[in-house]
């Protein structure tokens, strides 16, 4: 999101984010570097510091949403989309049902260990039947997933809202994403990503 100064590019990004969780769990977007990080500077956010949120839910066993961004300030020359702005480097988000069942995790990781580099998805083990054709190793590609559309799919998964309006409150926090976006099928994965991010 733009912004006069990176503290303002962070607030404008960080802002929608807490909104959106909030349509689901009480808890804390966490930014390890601050609110005032370098221009350049990895940057990561998590949900409590890592440990995820407690989802209200009518399952026996709970949900726990956990999720982290990747993602730096740069300088924007462009109208409307700076002088500074955040840009994301990469996701991870989790629905985890009782103490390890892994439900679902979307993924964007364009370095690190793993050789699928787009945003993909791994379903839990626990949603197939015998003999299915994709396994929770199986890397199913999505375009760009916005951490709203990780908190409509908590939803779907049986996270029960904290507000009737829930929808709406999603995509209000959406839209400055949406707006202020380069890419929403396929990152430009020629470009090498910044040191420091998912190593």
């Amino acid at each position: 999101m733009p912004g006069r100064t990176p503290h303002d590019a962070v607030r404008a990004f960080l802002e929608p984010l807490q909104s959106a969780l909030a349509c689901i769990a009480n808890g804390v977007i966490s930014a390890r570097g601050g609110l005032s990080p370098k221009v350049r500077a990895p940057q990561q956010w998590s949900l409590n510091d890592g440990g995820g949120v407690e989802l209200l839910t009518e399952h026996p066993e709970g949900l726990t949403l956990y999720a982290s961004m990747y993602w730096e300030v740069i300088e924007d020359d462009r109208e409307g989309y700076g002088p500074f702005r955040v840009t994301t480097r990469g996701y991870d988000y989790s629905l985890v049902r009782g103490e390890a069942t892994e439900l679902w995790a979307i993924h964007w990781h364009p370095s690190g260990n793993s050789w699928e580099r787009l945003p993909h998805v791994h379903l839990g083990d626990v949603l197939f039947a015998d003999g299915a054709p994709v396994s929770s190793k199986s890397h199913l590609r999505t375009g760009r997933m916005t951490f709203e559309n990780a908190v409509r799919w908590c939803i779907e998964f049986g996270g029960v809202p904290l507000h009737d309006d829930w929808d709406e409150r999603l995509a209000l926090a959406e839209a400055p994403h949406l707006l202020h976006r380069t890419w929403s099928a396929n990152p430009d994965i020629s470009t090498p990503p910044t040191p420091g991010v998912f190593t």
